[in-house]
């Protein structure tokens, strides 16, 4: 965000990367689907792990950003 007044980062016209040369065929490919990949399971084994005051402190952490989401948001 700009201006800001801790003198952060500003916006220029520079580009954000720049090319890097290779050799060879290059191209964006897909990471391989596995039988095993879930979104939810590494999370979920995360929390099981917790102790109850961990479980807690999270629910409540979570719950309280939560309460603050109007409709208009």
């Amino acid at each position: 965000y700009e201006p800001n007044s801790f003198g952060g980062p500003s916006q220029t016209d520079r580009p954000l990367w720049q090319p890097l040369p290779v050799t060879g065929p290059t191209g964006n490919h897909e990471a391989p689907a596995h039988a095993e990949d879930s979104d939810f399971v590494q999370a979920g084994d995360l929390y099981r792990l917790f102790s109850e005051d961990e479980k807690v402190r999270l629910i409540e952490n979570l719950a309280g950003f939560i309460a603050k989401v109007s409709r208009d948001d």
